[in-house]
């Protein structure tokens, strides 16, 4: 059973720094112990991103679109004059695959998919954790809006932001890995 402590976590995710909130911090490094004491992994960095994209982990892929939806808004805010609350843009980034430790786990050595994976829409119970925890709709609504298997669209500017800068980074490791990109669905 993985139980990492605050330290652990906020060590991987360090954009967790950057969150105004200190509740916040806190209620993000549970969420990652309620899912994980629920998988089947050993340690939250060895968490795969996507079983048939190999050697890309969820820690790696959290940051990359925790940092891209930073330096995004920053854009946004400066030449649009756009209000982007961070701390729900940064907490969502962080949390937006909370369900992937359940929905992947090894099989003969290599991550597959798990029975979690069949029987759940993705972002569903990430968002029911966070839910759970006392974090605001703004931020339950992104983990569960953020993916294309939603019925639902954002309800926030920081929910869109987060929807972009996800897909751009899934597309980015499943061009690499040889697979049809989820842009290819927009056609």
């Amino acid at each position: 059973m993985c139980n990492p402590g605050n330290e652990e976590i906020i060590a991987l995710f360090p954009q967790i720094a950057r969150i105004g909130n200190p509740d916040w911090t806190e209620k993000i490094c549970e969420a990652w112990r309620t899912v994980l004491r629920q998988s089947s992994w050993n340690s939250l960095a060895e968490c795969c991103f996507y079983p048939p994209v190999p050697g890309v982990t969820l820690v790696h892929h959290i940051n990359a679109v925790t940092n891209a939806c930073i330096a995004l808004a920053g854009t946004l805010m400066k030449d649009e004059g756009i209000d982007i609350n961070m701390d729900v843009l940064i907490a969502s980034a962080i949390l937006h695959d909370l369900d992937k430790p359940l929905m992947f786990e090894e099989k003969d050595g290599k991550p597959g998919f798990s029975e979690f994976y069949e029987k759940y829409q993705h972002g569903f119970y990430g968002a029911m954790v966070a839910k759970e925890l006392g974090f605001p709709d703004s931020v339950v609504t992104n983990i569960i809006t953020h993916t294309a298997a939603s019925a639902k669209l954002p309800s926030n500017f920081e929910g869109y932001i987060l929807v972009y800068v996800d897909l751009i980074d899934m597309d980015w490791h499943r061009l690499g890995s040889g697979i049809s990109v989820n842009l290819s669905k927009f056609k």
